[in-house]
This record gives C-alpha cells, sequence and structure tokens, in this order.
C-alpha cells in the first residue's frame, strides 16, 4: 500500500451490503419442493455463493478502510 488509501476505498465498492443481502429472507427450504430440479437448485446455490462472496469482498475493503483511518488518527 502506498499509504494514499482510505475511506475513500470502502466507498468507491460497487456492491453493497443491502443490496446483496436484501433478498435473503426469500430464502426458503427446498426439501419436498418438486418445482425445484437439480438445475435450479445449482444455479440458486450459485446465486447464494456469488453474494457471500460479494459480501465478504466489502468486509475486506471495509476493514483495510478501517485500518487506515486508525492509522492516520494514531499517526497524527
Amino acid at each position: 500500500m502506498d499509504g494514499e488509501q482510505g475511506p475513500e476505498v470502502a466507498r468507491s465498492v460497487q456492491v453493497k451490503v443491502m443490496d446483496v443481502a436484501r433478498p435473503l429472507p426469500a430464502v426458503r427450504p427446498c426439501g419436498g419442493v418438486p418445482e425445484l430440479d437439480g438445475a435450479r437448485l445449482i444455479a440458486e446455490i450459485r446465486t447464494l455463493e456469488d453474494r457471500k462472496s460479494a459480501l465478504a469482498a466489502r468486509q475486506a475493503r471495509l476493514s483495510v478502510a478501517f485500518e487506515l483511518l486508525q492509522r492516520r488518527e494514531q499517526a497524527d
């Protein structure tokens, strides 16, 4: 890192936590639901994995921004 990153990093992230998490309450167990076939189940699993990855990436960026902010405040 060059010391020029900071909270701006967090603001520049396109994925917002609420955008990713908002659809999650609609997820229900699929046991015994005949209209769901293997391909649709895999597609839903892939979608959920993509959302998990997006949330993890957002968390990592926010953590870096927070650490840099703390370092700047301590340096002052």
